[in-house]
């Protein structure tokens, strides 16, 4: 064969091989961009890409620059069509593509040369269906990086991949790929013929995407083209933009509505109404998921649930900052329709024969605590019985696992509490009313002696600060699980019984023991809330003060901003922050990395469990903070260590970390003797059945 038939054969291969990844980029009169973008694609070190350029009917120069790119790289495809917008453009490159996963690229913007390589790799190692890179803005002589990635992390939850595609403030679709697959599964498509287009798209394929993995260390670059179709001062388009915009804020909270979706309150919002007098706004009438909100000259006088379509608490509204709530006639059955599409009611926990029912109260249920801990272990030994049938009541709950093992989830609204709980116990036939407490505020509601005639009432006291011991008394039973929280707080409540704390040895993963090998990471494991600021700056003020590398793992509370005031406060860099993390599993994997482990709840016996040194965190300067160790482990019975930490003045208080004594921090054994999980389950239950005289007299 010649040469010629070489270099055709060649051409062949090339063309029939299967692209991984399909870049599409459309270009519209971008003549002065285009070269260096189509550039940075040609040079990507992952070589099975193909690069289709939609020439959106271009006028200058940019379809003879494309064509003559074209001639010297054959993974180069060309589409030629009228103007019909970005939409459009993607649409038409999409149809064509061949490549498993997806990408977009506008045509005055450019990428790392790893970009694709980085991308497709990480999305193969998860099976995600989105991968994702940093994104930054250049322009007007500023660089500005709006999506920031320190760390490679898959996230699944809604929330989790909204928070890290950054969808509600910066909703990009070009610094990520999608599979192919998903889109088509799921009918995604570009609305075509408007500009904002990119916030549904990208928003509803996150939605149905499997997961989403983070890709650190590969830039998108968005060149801010003071040229493009955005940055116009054309009236008439200006006019289209400014009106496709708030039509897709409002196209993205219709589809958030119509697929319920668990998200934060006011991520997304949209203006709903304007009225002018001479041409000032007026009346202003925003929206939310949940919630619209009325401004009189930008004041809010008003607020009222979204589309007068009441949620099934209660109807509520707002005036002028004053809540006024009356209650809905069709709530509960309203309750059990909403419960039913979100799919918490289970309908296949069969009522038995013999069995009882019984309602858990709480203001609200976390993600993750000792409190939500404690009773999805008491619920699950109670399901493994198969006698009870098991409901959760709160006014909010985070937590999706409580939500999974209890066969209704409902909302309470705390103004019509005592009404609320008749109309459950009266529909669901509860026999036992068990209030779960972090705070017993909502007892104030209540007709103690009216519960008392229709249901079993009974009260779990997780912590300190609970008061209204008047009203506990008054309770048919009540359970402390702590020893140290009855003899120091709760001595004045006649009717207690105290559970010790325990925790499922089931759930401990078989790992190798943990032996000090010269790691120098602190690893703390807390929410980053409000309440437990104090408690992470003892944490890191004494990693500080012994030169002690230190990672915090944990999801922050929303708004508050917490991580940027730690940050500044003690100079810290982003990654330090590691999200939440299945702590069990974590600590398994990373024991050769890890010197201690912080916290100030149930982390504290997970960890020794696993016999890691465990630092209690509370006061520094005070040096009430203190290490677990097999001396001291037995002091710690309560998973909520409190202020001013009850150590037995015969035993040796452990303050620091003696690194030449490694072995004494090895306390597994010691918890395992002590914390039997099944035994205080038995125990807590007798207490349901016989009552707390009975049990205490045994």
């Amino acid at each position: 064969m010649d040469f010629e038939g070489l270099r055709m054969e060649y051409r062949k291969t090339i063309k029939t091989k299967q692209p991984v990844v399909s870049i599409i980029v459309p270009a519209f009169n971008v003549e002065k961009y285009v070269e260096k973008c189509i550039n940075s694609l040609t040079g990507q070190t992952l070589k099975e890409i193909e690069i289709i350029i939609v020439n959106d009917g271009s006028t200058d120069g940019t379809g003879d620059i494309i064509k003559r790119l074209a001639i010297n790289d054959k993974r180069i495809k060309i589409i030629e069509q009228e103007n019909k917008l970005q939409g459009a453009a993607r649409n038409a490159g999409t149809n064509i593509s061949r490549g498993e996963y997806i990408g977009f690229v506008d045509a005055d913007d450019w990428v790392d040369a790893d970009y694709y390589e980085k991308l497709y790799a990480t999305a193969k190692k998860y099976n995600s269906d989105i991968a994702l890179a940093c994104y930054t803005r250049i322009g007007n002589g500023k660089t500005k990086k709006r999506l920031n990635i320190n760390k490679e992390i898959f996230v699944t939850a809604l929330q989790e991949k909204l928070d890290v595609c950054s969808q509600a403030k910066n909703p990009c679709p070009t610094n990520k790929i999608y599979k192919r697959e998903m889109l088509v599964k799921n009918n995604i498509e570009w609305e075509e013929g408007v500009y904002c287009e990119d916030k549904i798209f990208t928003l509803k394929a996150v939605y149905y995407a499997n997961g989403v993995v983070t890709v650190p260390e590969i830039n998108y670059y968005y060149y801010r083209n003071p040229c493009s179709t955005v940055n116009t001062k054309e009236k008439k388009r200006l006019k289209k933009i400014k009106a496709d915009k708030e039509k897709a804020k409002k196209n993205v909270l219709e589809f958030l509505r119509e697929h319920n979706a668990q998200i934060r309150e006011g991520d997304f919002n949209a203006i709903k109404k304007k009225i002018f007098f001479l041409g000032i706004p007026i009346i202003t009438v925003t929206e939310s998921i949940q919630t619209e909100k009325v401004f009189f000259l930008g004041i809010p006088v008003l607020e009222k649930p979204a589309g007068m379509k009441y949620d099934y608490k209660r109807k509520r509204i707002k005036i002028l900052g004053i809540k006024i709530t009356y209650k809905s006639r069709e709530w509960l059955s309203n309750a059990e329709i909403d419960n039913k599409n979100k799919n918490r009611t289970n309908l296949s926990h069969k009522v038995p024969v013999n069995g009882k029912s019984i309602l858990f109260i709480a203001t609200h249920f976390v993600k993750a605590g000792g409190i939500e801990t404690r009773l999805l272990q008491y619920i699950q030994g109670m399901k493994a019985q198969d006698e009870w049938n098991i409901y959760l009541l709160s006014e909010f709950n985070e937590n999706e696992s409580l939500l999974k093992e209890t066969n209704f989830y409902l909302n309470f609204d705390a103004k019509n509490f005592q009404q609320c709980l008749e109309e459950i116990i009266e529909r669901y036939h509860i026999d036992f009313i068990e209030f779960q407490f972090k705070n017993s505020s909502i007892l104030k509601k209540l007709d103690i002696e009216e519960l008392k005639s229709k249901a079993k009432t009974g009260c779990v006291i997780h912590n300190r600060g609970v008061r209204n011991i008047n009203q506990i008394n008054r309770l048919d039973y009540t359970v402390i699980v702590s020893n140290n929280l009855y003899q120091n707080y709760y001595r004045q409540i006649t009717n207690a019984a105290v559970v010790a704390n325990s925790i499922d040895f089931r759930t401990i993963p078989v790992c190798k023991k943990w032996h000090y090998q010269g790691q120098k990471t602190a690893l703390l494991v807390s929410r980053i809330n409000t309440d437990k600021l104090e408690s992470i700056k003892c944490f890191i003020k004494y990693c500080k003060s012994k030169n002690i590398d230190f990672i915090i793992a944990g999801d922050e509370q929303p708004v508050k901003k917490l991580k940027l005031k730690l940050i500044k406060e003690f100079h810290l860099e982003d990654n330090i922050f590691i999200g939440e993390i299945d702590t069990l599993k974590y600590l398994a994997e990373n024991m050769d990395n890890i010197l201690f482990v912080g916290g100030l709840g149930l982390v504290i016996l997970e960890s020794a469990c696993l016999g890691i040194p465990a630092f209690c965190c509370s006061k520094y300067k005070g040096k009430n903070y203190s290490f677990v160790t097999k001396d001291n482990v037995m002091l710690f019975d309560n998973f909520t260590i409190r202020t001013k930490l009850i150590i037995s003045k015969k035993r040796k208080k452990e303050y620091n970390l003696d690194l030449n004594n490694i072995d004494k921090y090895d306390v597994q054994k010691q918890i395992r003797e002590e914390r039997n999980f099944i035994n205080s389950l038995y125990r807590w239950q007798q207490i349901l059945f016989l009552g707390v005289d009975e049990v205490k007299n045994r």
